[in-house]
């Protein structure tokens, strides 16, 4: 069980770390979206999916353990 979520954790970390290297590197659309503001927007709209994906994986860790302690018994 904790193993399982260290590895959730480790994914959503992960990918954290890749989200930042990818937006760390310079572009065209990077320098247009940053003058126009909206590189604050999509860098909200991934931390809010990427936050959702782990919650999600976070509860159906909690589920699964209870079918499981349930299945014991």
């Amino acid at each position: 069980m904790i193993r399982l979520q260290k590895k959730s954790l480790l994914t959503w970390l992960l990918s954290v770390i890749a989200l930042i290297q990818t937006f760390a590197q310079n572009s065209s659309t990077e320098g247009a979206l940053r003058r126009q503001g909206g590189i604050y927007i999509v860098i909200i709209i991934i931390a809010i999916i990427l936050t959702g994906l782990y919650v999600f994986l976070f509860l159906l860790e909690r589920k699964i353990k209870r079918i499981e302690k349930h299945l014991n018994k």
